[in-house]
């Protein structure tokens, strides 16, 4: 049997050792799941979501077991454990519970009286995980579908394999219809090739463009959320301190290991050095393994490295930071950059660490202009004390979502908001009645009580030709006088209609009669 290691990024020691999920295994699991899905699309939504209130008291009497293992595997720290993966899932079961039987029983169509909306779930689908916030993100997933009545493959990433066996183990506890694959990116193309019904992925846009083209060969349609270059602009009106303490936050939160999160900070040129100050006594501030952990692996601390050493060489000023802090594990210093150009690759390619990379701008028009060229579009964040002109601002945004304000972050783990990318960030909608409305079928059901005899029925006649051009121009008028003129063309070409009704009609085979027959006719009888 194959098998993979999970190494400890705080101390680089190899902890775990795990099996990779045969061919035959990952096609047992879906095929499992295939039969169950007829059972669980069954229960009606509100039952389905007390099964959810198994899970929450599991969790909260295997939290400790749940912090322990998430925090030792990902190198997070405690408090970035509970507050990024563990309560944004406890947060996301109870949203759902109040939100999914609303959103999923049938629904009317305005103007339409006799038409409603009926759900059913996709079917079997699955789930290819990140590491950065397994529960968070994975979550985001597999709540959603399991409420929509969907049966659920999950494939975690192989940096999280250890949380995710933890997890698991509470859904089928809880009895929820979840199989578990674990491996590398073999068991996630073969699971892709198996043509479940629908997939979500997580990850970088390389790796999602793969999955797509794999997708592609049986029509399976997804759901996909992928790297992104977030861009935090201040205006030279916003609070300077907590604009600051919130980029350091937002940057060096889970080592700036998270995919809506600054990654460019465009500073008002008449402030930037007063921001820069501030952002540099919040760094000082910090100590690590309290406020920020390792990056999760030895390459990934060497690629944030390598790119900080291009920009100083291509002329940015490393205020601080720029090295790794330890000696055993991943551990890499916030770093803050300054005099950051949009041609440095810590400004133009994905930045998966805790580094600041400002730049600055010298008007409004300029910033929508440079925010807006990039290839990514997750998320965005504008500080100002001007609202309403921040809100101009963030409508200009070529992006998913955009906060005022307040780190992007806190969107991305509101159950309640919609969140996903748009051009290489990915496309469809996670979380929010947008991330019920991707695991299920609206099926519109139209009734007619009463079956009647319609004009459009075969064969077609000359006078509907009437009708129909006189209803054509009655959709189209504007004016009073317009819609008169219709309507009354309308009515002559029902009452011809009509008309025509009453008339006997010769057979088509037949010659019309004539006057003249009619006399032969009679004088043969």
């Amino acid at each position: 049997m194959s098998r993979f290691v999970s190494i400890d990024p705080v101390n680089g020691e190899t902890t775990a050792v795990y099996p990779v999920t045969s061919q035959n295994e990952i096609a047992e699991a879906l095929c499992h799941a295939r039969s169950y899905y007829d059972h669980w699309s069954g229960i009606p939504v509100a039952q389905r979501m007390k099964r959810l209130d198994v899970l929450k008291a599991l969790i909260a009497e295997h939290l400790d077991e749940l912090v322990e293992t998430l925090a030792s595997e990902t190198g997070k720290t405690v408090q970035d454990a509970l507050g990024g993966d563990i309560i944004p899932l406890i947060d996301a079961i109870n949203w759902l519970q109040s939100a999914a039987p609303r959103h999923l029983r049938p629904q009317h169509i305005p103007g339409q009286r006799s038409t409603r909306l009926h759900c059913r779930p996709i079917g079997t689908v699955a789930v290819i995980g990140t590491w950065n916030y397994p529960f968070l993100t994975d979550g985001s997933s597999l709540l959603w579908a399991l409420a929509a009545g969907c049966t659920v493959v999950w494939k975690p990433s192989e940096f999280a394999t250890g949380s995710a066996i933890a997890l698991h183990r509470l859904f089928r506890e809880a009895e929820l219809p979840v199989w578990l694959v674990t491996g590398g990116a073999d068991v996630s193309t073969h699971l892709c090739n198996l043509a479940p019904d629908k997939l979500a992925f997580t990850g970088s846009s390389t790796t999602g463009r793969h999955i797509l083209a794999l997708l592609a060969e049986n029509g399976t349609p997804s759901v996909m959320e992928l790297s992104g270059k977030d861009a935090m602009i201040v205006l030279h009106d916003a609070d300077i301190a907590i604009a600051a303490k919130s980029a350091v936050w937002a940057r060096v939160v889970n080592a700036g290991q998270t995919c809506v999160a600054p990654q460019r900070i465009f500073v008002d040129a008449r402030i930037s050095a007063r921001f820069t100050d501030e952002c540099l006594a919040c760094i000082k501030s910090l100590q690590q393994g309290r406020d920020f952990g390792p990056l999760r692996s030895d390459l990934q601390r060497a690629l944030v490295n390598s790119m900080v050493v291009r920009a100083v060489q291509q002329g940015a000023t490393l205020v601080t930071g720029g090295y790794c802090s330890s000696d055993t594990g991943y551990f890499y210093q916030p770093t803050l950059l300054t005099g950051c150009t949009d041609e440095m690759s810590v400004i133009t390619d994905d930045l998966f660490g805790p580094v600041l990379a400002i730049t600055e701008f010298n008007n409004e028009d300029e910033i929508t202009l440079r925010s807006n060229s990039t290839e990514y579009g997750l998320g965005a964040s504008i500080w100002s004390r001007d609202v309403s002109r921040a809100t101009n601002l963030a409508r200009q945004m070529r992006t998913g979502v955009v906060s005022i304000n307040r780190e992007t972050q806190f969107m991305a783990s509101n159950p309640a908001i919609k969140f996903g990318g748009c051009r290489a960030s990915g496309f469809g909608s996670v979380r929010g009645t947008a991330g019920l409305d991707e695991w299920v079928v609206w099926q519109p059901v139209a009734v007619t009580r009463r079956a009647s005899f319609g004009r459009h029925l075969m064969p077609y006649r000359r006078e509907s030709v009437g009708i129909l051009r006189a209803f054509a121009r009655l959709k189209c008028s504007n004016g009073m006088q317009a819609r008169i003129n219709a309507v009354r063309a309308l009515v002559a070409a029902m009452h011809a209609w009509q008309v025509g009704t009453r008339k006997p009609s010769a057979p088509s085979n037949m010659p019309a009669a004539t006057p003249s027959t009619l006399t032969s006719t009679r004088k043969e009888r």
